[in-house]
């Protein structure tokens, strides 16, 4: 079931309805990367391993980043496929592909990573890690736990206004809601617990969530982008 706009004003379709709102293996692969994590890093036999993969340059941070730079050149297509047929999804696809490109770079502190240049003394005397990115200047670093939950947030949003008319060429399609719930939720948790006191191995173990987070941010926005890019060949 989804909200509709019709001339005689928004209202409840049907037809619009995704076919299982548990939304298949949208559900279960969200659910399984999470859980799988989450049992990885609690077993000690087992937690190096688990933060080799959610490591810095680790294979985790490393598929976000390729699959963010991919996002960012796909949307960037829409923009351009939109842009005489709908300028509002052409400007929200320019800044969504600006955005991906640059949480993608981040990702890797600008080819840091990949090439190896040092960080520049003032630059290293500002950020927490010492590395060549904005994220983690001081300041912006408090700012990722928020931007998560609203990124989690404002894809929820996405998704509740996909039947209005003026959101056609943008609206996240209901299939992929657990990504962006599980985003959301979790988001959520980690930014509570900095406020509010829960056993310490829960709070642990969301907070080592977080690279993996940041994966399903990456593969929810593929799939999103994806979506869209399939449904403007088929207009």
């Amino acid at each position: 079931m989804a909200f509709t706009v019709s001339p005689q004003g928004p209202g409840l379709s049907l037809d619009s309805a995704p076919r299982s709102l548990w939304g298949g293996w949208n559900l279960a692969a969200p659910v399984l990367l999470i859980l799988f994590n989450a049992v990885l890093v609690n077993l000690p036999a087992t937690r190096d391993a688990s933060r080799w993969m959610t490591d810095e340059n680790g294979p985790v941070e490393m598929l976000s980043f390729i699959l963010m730079i991919a996002v960012a050149w796909w949307a960037a297509r829409l923009a351009v496929r939109h842009w005489r047929d709908d300028k509002l999804a052409s400007v929200f696809w320019s800044m969504f592909a600006a955005g991906m490109f640059f949480i993608g770079m981040e990702e890797v502190s600008w080819g840091q990573w990949l090439v190896g240049f040092e960080t520049p003394p003032e630059m290293a005397a500002q950020n927490v890690q010492g590395e060549f990115n904005l994220h983690n200047l001081q300041g912006a670093h408090e700012l990722i736990e928020p931007m998560r939950v609203l990124f989690g947030v404002g894809s929820l949003i996405g998704i509740a206004i996909g039947g209005w008319a003026v959101a056609r060429n943008v609206a996240v399609p209901w299939k992929l809601w657990p990504w962006f719930a599980i985003i959301a939720g979790l988001s959520i948790l980690d930014m509570l617990f900095a406020h509010i006191e829960v056993r310490q191995r829960i709070e642990w173990t969301v907070s080592e969530l977080m690279e993996m987070v940041e994966l399903l941010i990456a593969i929810g926005t593929t799939l999103y982008v994806r979506h869209h890019l399939k449904r403007s060949r088929e207009v």
